[in-house]
């Protein structure tokens, strides 16, 4: 029960306070590769911590024993004696029921979220196959509409569009830099991290670390974008080409898209135009193992006790590597035995 309550302190503790640390640090600006990592590993630590804990209340640790034959019947004791009353039972049973269900409801949003995105980009690319020319020399779809847009759209064959309007708004080098923007979507797989920022935002609305991820990841994979295309065609273009697009900014990218001109474009200009300076490698380095440490927590929280019952006297280095030899011996023992 302790384990179960510790994961569920960790997790309601960064539902509340992660946000407000990542969307009020400045360098998300400066590193935005590096703020999706930690956002992503946000949610992942507290929807595990969540689901973690109710697995805990259904199966409680045991100590570790000596051998294989031992941690099992350690493994039963613990559960006979969780399940001996009718209010462990009941706990057992309510932890279960809403970890699945917490599980199930993550895992169907996402579901739908990347089938609903699927539909909306298939019914866009069978209406660009009749108003729509391909142009080879541009890699785009070319849509006669003097709406001045362009934008990309998810799927394994998604396709990047680019109306008339955006090739009169835009000179040689400033379409250069957006068809470069809308292929670093397609080459990072933004729509998936969309969906997910959508999924979660859609299965748990009220919870504010998951409500701010889907306004926080759209922004940011706009810029890291943004960063692909300057790296090649310099920001000051970029920022040229986002604002011309944005100046006469319309309806006609479809809402699975992902648009140059979208998500927070005045900012993005500023961006461009202030040259963000780059954050250190040491620093990224030390963000991502945080990051991955962050993700990881309600893991290490769930299996403490028992590598701390390894380090016990009842438990030596000794005892374990004996149990896992018995036990690789007592499974190879039919394969040899059919050999």
């Amino acid at each position: 029960m302790i384990d179960a309550i510790a994961l569920l302190a960790t997790a309601f503790l960064l539902a509340g306070y992660g946000p407000r640390l990542l969307t009020a640090a400045a360098w998300t600006g400066h590193a935005p590769r590096l703020a999706v990592t930690a956002w992503l590993a946000l949610l992942t630590a507290i929807l595990s911590g969540v689901i973690f804990a109710g697995l805990a209340t259904t199966v409680p640790m045991a100590p570790v024993s000596d051998g294989l034959a031992g941690t099992l019947q350690s493994c039963v004791m613990a559960l006979r004696a969780a399940y001996a009353t009718p209010g462990g039972a009941l706990i057992a049973s309510i932890g279960l029921v809403g970890a699945g269900a917490i599980a199930s409801r993550a895992v169907w949003c996402m579901t739908m979220a990347l089938r609903r995105a699927r539909r909306h980009a298939r019914t866009h690319t069978d209406t660009l196959t009749l108003v729509g020319r391909s142009d080879t020399a541009l890699g785009a779809v070319v849509v006669a509409s003097d709406e001045p847009s362009a934008y990309c759209l998810p799927g394994r064959t998604g396709r990047i569009v680019v109306t008339a309007g955006a090739l009169r708004a835009l000179d040689a080098e400033q379409l250069a830099a957006v068809l470069a923007h809308e292929r670093a979507h397609q080459r990072g797989h933004h729509h998936l991290l969309l969906a997910l920022a959508e999924a979660a935002g859609a299965a748990f609305p009220r919870v504010p670390a998951f409500a701010a991820a889907r306004q926080e990841i759209p922004r940011l994979v706009e810029l890291l974008a943004d960063d692909a295309a300057a790296s090649a065609h310099g920001r000051l273009t970029v920022a040229e080409a986002v604002l011309a697009l944005a100046s006469a900014r319309t309806t006609t990218a479809p809402s699975a898209a992902l648009a140059a001109a979208g998500s927070g474009a005045a900012a993005r200009v500023r961006r461009m135009i202030a040259q963000p300076r780059p954050v250190p490698p040491a620093a990224r380095l030390g963000g991502s193992l945080g990051a991955g440490l962050l993700a990881l927590l309600p893991l290490l929280l769930l299996t403490a006790p028992a590598l701390l019952a390894a380090q016990m006297a009842y438990c030596t280095s000794t005892q374990m590597l004996t149990g896992l030899a018995g036990t690789a011996a007592w499974l190879a023992h039919p394969l040899a035995a059919c050999a």
